[in-house]
């Protein structure tokens, strides 16, 4: 990929040429060759456009050459090249683990910052790294950590042991999907920030690639509304100021640091917040789970749109699993539009030249293939696995 060609200003305006690079290394060069390649007074017009001319033919050759660097950077260009990738979050990578990982020719891996967990604060992340980032072909893998930046989790080491929902205040009820151990919190509140920041700085300097944030669409929970509300903040503006922070937070160890939001909704679109953010996650476009009891990993359909979603042959065609879980969960993702609310919205980012990665919960065979081919058709890039993101398939 061509670095942008942009003009550099030089004595006579109307001589400047159109084939300078805008990459900052380069311009630093082209400010020090400038007294012996620019026109002076002195030079004539024709004189000018030789000289010109000849730094031109230069740079083509350099840039044809491969000689001067593509503007974007590394870790950037690894992510847009991103084809198959790995969400794996409730796993202890165990050494087995790792090396099955390290034995794929996966180009991305989403794993846990397992020393934020006390039980495994001495957990050699590291050597882990290194061998995760290896692939067979001496080629390099992408790694991500996830980080929850709308939720407390008890399992982390900043957890203190008489916290609970409303000590401290900020902590606001349990997980509205059930999962245990996970708050929702008021994330606009400092002390909560402060614990986000210092995760992302020690994420960063432990040498991961970057960040998977979830419950970015914490902004949309009614009760963080309302806390939101309270204290006269505005929830959305307050998520994207967290996601600049961790941005910047981390990017103090790692300049190129990677920021990937999972859901982040409407917010998406609002350029401040597209401005924070690398490539952006979405679940649940065209399967998902099914709470509850006996309940299913995977394999329920998400209607396409919002009259399909009210539509009583698509709810009687569903699994009996499925249809049930659709039936005692008002937020589950059978209930809502999937193509028809996530597509304009994704479609809008891959244009702006950000990735899109999806994830579906899916475990037959034949629906993951409809999924992959749908999904790359859009070009996304696609991820489907069981809802306990435990395993590598």
């Amino acid at each position: 990929m061509p670095c942008t060609l942009v003009a550099v200003p030089s004595v006579y305006d109307t001589l400047r040429p159109k084939c300078l690079i805008a990459a900052p290394a380069f311009r630093r060069w082209i400010t020090a060759m400038a007294p012996h390649v620019c026109p002076t007074p002195q030079m004539s017009e024709g004189r000018a456009l030789q000289t010109w001319q000849s730094v031109c033919a230069m740079l083509t050759i350099l840039i044809a050459g491969g000689v001067i660097a593509m503007a974007k950077p590394a870790r950037a260009q690894a992510l847009a090249d991103v084809r198959e990738w790995l969400l794996l979050l409730n796993n202890d990578l165990e050494p087995a683990t790792v090396r099955r990982i390290s034995d794929t020719d996966l180009d991305m891996v989403v794993v846990d910052y397992l020393p934020s967990q006390p039980h495994h604060a001495n957990y050699p992340i590291t050597e882990t790294l290194a061998a995760l980032r290896r692939k067979p072909d001496g080629g390099r893998r992408l790694v991500l950590a996830y980080l929850n930046v709308g939720q407390a989790e008890d399992y982390r080491t900043y957890w203190q042991k008489n916290w609970r929902r409303g000590n401290p205040n900020w902590i606001l009820m349990d997980d509205p999907d059930g999962w245990a151990g996970n708050f929702p919190v008021a994330y606009w509140r400092p002390e909560w920030q402060a614990i986000v920041r210092d995760l992302a700085s020690k994420i960063a300097q432990a040498g991961f690639d970057g960040v998977y944030l979830d419950w970015v669409a914490g902004y949309q929970e009614p009760i963080v509304q309302r806390r939101a509300s309270r204290d006269r903040v505005d929830p959305q503006a307050e998520m994207t100021r967290l996601v600049q922070a961790v941005r910047i937070q981390a990017r103090q160890a790692a300049p190129d640091f990677l920021i990937i939001p999972q859901n982040p909704g409407p917010l998406a679109t609002n350029h401040s917040f597209q401005a924070a953010f690398d490539g952006v996650a979405q679940e649940s476009i065209w399967m998902t789970w099914a709470a509850g009891s006996p309940g299913t990993e995977g394999d329920c359909p998400v209607p396409r749109t919002a009259s399909e979603a009210q539509d009583p042959a698509f709810i009687e065609a569903l699994p009996r699993r499925c249809r049930q879980a659709r039936d005692s969960d008002s937020g589950s993702a059978m209930r809502f539009a999937g193509e028809e609310e996530h597509l304009p919205r994704l479609s809008s980012i891959l244009k702006s030249g950000k990735p899109v990665f999806t994830v579906d919960y899916a475990l037959d065979g034949a629906h993951r293939a409809r999924i992959a081919e749908r999904a790359r058709l859009l070009g996304f890039k696609p991820f489907m696995g069981r809802k306990a993101l435990n395993a590598v398939e």
